[in-house]
């Protein structure tokens, strides 16, 4: 398993002398297909879960920032795991382009791409696709070296789309039944 999905990268694992690849997000399934096949099982007897099939009456199956129901399915329809989850992003990672600079401009790059790099695997784990994107651009911008200066921009918009998902994460709070919440005191900072 790796966070290499780029093209070419499955054929240098596989080159490498593994026995398969997988990259994240993680899929449960193709996880679980993948074990069956090396450990010389037969495949799971499963129905596919439809993609709204474990979302809370009221909850949309995408939001602003986030796809909800897409998530849902690779974490195997589990709402409070994805909702407690969920709700802990704005309070570790709301500030990313605010540390995103400070790092550019103490010329340290190398905590600059691994913030970059978390924000991308996070942004493909939670269905927050723009962020995702956005995180890879400036993971790879950094990668080749490019000034500050054209990386900046899209720390800005890196901004722009965290700010849109908190207010979707706050009303996907707002929206699930209180029963299904965790207990949580980030809940309060979460709906303010």
């Amino acid at each position: 398993m790796t966070a290499g999905a780029m093209i070419g990268d499955r054929e240098k694992c596989l080159e490498a002398g593994m026995n398969d690849y997988l990259s994240k997000p993680i899929d449960c399934a193709l996880l679980q297909a993948c074990l069956r096949k090396f450990l010389g099982r037969p495949p799971a007897c499963t129905t596919e879960p439809s993609d709204a099939s474990a979302l809370p009456p009221g909850i949309p199956a995408a939001m602003p920032g986030l796809e909800i129901a897409k998530t849902l399915v690779r974490m195997e329809n589990d709402w409070e795991l994805y909702i407690s989850t969920i709700i802990e992003f704005p309070s570790f990672y709301g500030d990313s382009p605010e540390q995103l600079a400070k790092a550019l401009a103490e010329e340290d790059y190398d905590a600059a791409r691994r913030l970059a790099h978390t924000l991308k695997g996070l942004g493909a784990t939670f269905g927050m696709e723009a962020v995702h994107a956005t995180a890879l651009a400036v993971e790879t911008m950094l990668k080749e070296g490019q000034a500050i200066a054209a990386i900046l921009p899209r720390i800005e918009l890196l901004r722009e789309q965290l700010r849109e998902v908190e207010a979707a994460i706050g009303e996907l709070v707002r929206l699930t039944p209180a029963e299904m919440l965790p207990p949580d005191e980030n809940l309060a900072a979460t709906t303010s």
